[in-house]
């Protein structure tokens, strides 16, 4: 069961520095969706993909995010 769970669990602070304390029963939906299921979920976590690819993931990106990875570098690169 561990090998399902999301490899960056330890270290996102989605889970672990809660990025979004005024919606407690959102954060516990990405949890439940994409970070302990039995299916391998995290694979298409937009969290996942992109520290895979660049070796970071800035806190705004959600786990559902539509926002693609030029825009996310955008809005990253404009804070």
């Amino acid at each position: 069961m561990a090998e399902n769970i999301c490899t960056n669990l330890r270290t996102c602070p989605l889970v672990n520095k809660p990025l979004l304390p005024e919606e407690p029963e959102r954060r516990e939906v990405y949890l439940q969706t994409y970070c302990f299921p039995a299916n391998n979920k995290y694979l298409e976590c937009r969290r996942y993909i992109f520290k895979l690819k660049y070796g970071f993931c800035p806190d705004f990106l959600m786990p559902d995010s539509v926002m693609c990875e030029d825009e996310v570098l955008d809005r990253y690169e404009e804070m």
